[in-house]
C-alpha cells in the first residue's frame, strides 16, 4: 500500500513540475473598459493558421489547439465589443463584400529561458490590420502577451487581448474611417 502511495506522490510531484499541456481559456475572457463602438460593421478574419497557434507547433500544421481556439474565440469577442456589426469569417474573400476586413494574425510564439530563477517565459505576438472592401491597408499594429511558464496560461490570453482591445479602440486611422463611410454603408 505504501507502494502504491509512492508512486502516487511521485507522479502528482512529476506533473506539477512538468510543462505538460497548458491550459488556455475556452471562452471569451470580456470584461473589457467602456468605450465608445466604432460604428463600422467588419468581417473578422479568424483563419487555420489562428486556430492552429501553439508555442511547439511544427511547421506547416493546420490542427486547432488550446491556444489557437482561445485566440479566435478572444478575437471575436474583442471584435465585437469594439465594431458596430461583426461577420466571422475564415477566408478574407468570404461574407460581405462591402465590409472592411478585421484580420488577427500571429506573428511569434517565443518560448525564452529566463534564468535560473524565473523559468520560462511565452510571449505572444499578435498583429491586427484592417482593410478596406477592396483590400488597401487602414490600420495595422503588432501587440504583445507575455508570461512565465509558472503563471496560469490565462494570463497571457488576458495581457494579449486587454492589450488588442486598447489598441484597437484608440486607433484614429480606425475612427476617422468609420467616420468618413457613408451612413448607407454601415
Amino acid at each position: 500500500m505504501r507502494a502504491l502511495a509512492a508512486v502516487a506522490v511521485g507522479l502528482l510531484l512529476a506533473g506539477c513540475f512538468s510543462e505538460g499541456p497548458r491550459s488556455y481559456p475556452k471562452e471569451a475572457l470580456g470584461g473589457y473598459p467602456v468605450a465608445p463602438r466604432i460604428e463600422l460593421p467588419v468581417r473578422l478574419v479568424i483563419d487555420a493558421d489562428l486556430r492552429a497557434t501553439d508555442w511547439q507547433r511544427p511547421p506547416g500544421g493546420q490542427t486547432p489547439t488550446d491556444l489557437g481556439n482561445s485566440l479566435a474565440v478572444n478575437a471575436r469577442a474583442v471584435a465585437e465589443a469594439l465594431f458596430a456589426k461583426v461577420e466571422v469569417v475564415e477566408d478574407p474573400k468570404d461574407g460581405q463584400a462591402d465590409l472592411a476586413v478585421l484580420t488577427p494574425r500571429v506573428v511569434a510564439v517565443e518560448k525564452v529561458e529566463e534564468g535560473d530563477y524565473h523559468g520560462e517565459r511565452m510571449t505572444v505576438l499578435l498583429e491586427w490590420s484592417l482593410r478596406d472592401p477592396s483590400g488597401a491597408l487602414i490600420w495595422v499594429q503588432t501587440v504583445r502577451g507575455s508570461q512565465l511558464f509558472t503563471k496560469p496560461a490565462r494570463t497571457l490570453v488576458e495581457q494579449l487581448f486587454r492589450n488588442s482591445f486598447q489598441q484597437l479602440s484608440n486607433a484614429r486611422e480606425i475612427r476617422a474611417y468609420a467616420a468618413a463611410r457613408p451612413a448607407a454603408q454601415s
